[in-house]
């Protein structure tokens, strides 16, 4: 069985997280977001996401498992 690459630390990505992410630019592996929280004609919340993007990958909420699935890979918590 293949074990997931080492991009899989990821968190949550949420308004609490930002500014500590925005000053300190923590080794993450990507972050996870949920798209309804994005779903918004501009505004602060896109303009943070495009800040985070410029920095991390980021996977919408559920795709990490997908592709776990699709790829016979072991998710190690």
């Amino acid at each position: 069985m293949r074990s997931l690459p080492d991009l899989v630390v990821d968190i949550g990505l949420k308004v609490e997280h930002y500014q500590e992410i925005f000053e300190q630019k923590p080794d993450i592996g990507f972050f996870e977001i949920l798209s309804e929280s994005f779903m918004i004609e501009g505004g602060l919340p896109l303009k943070n996401l495009e800040k985070i993007l410029a920095l991390y990958p980021v996977v919408q909420h559920g795709f990490l498992y997908l592709l776990l699935r699709q790829n016979s890979w072991t998710l190690i918590i």
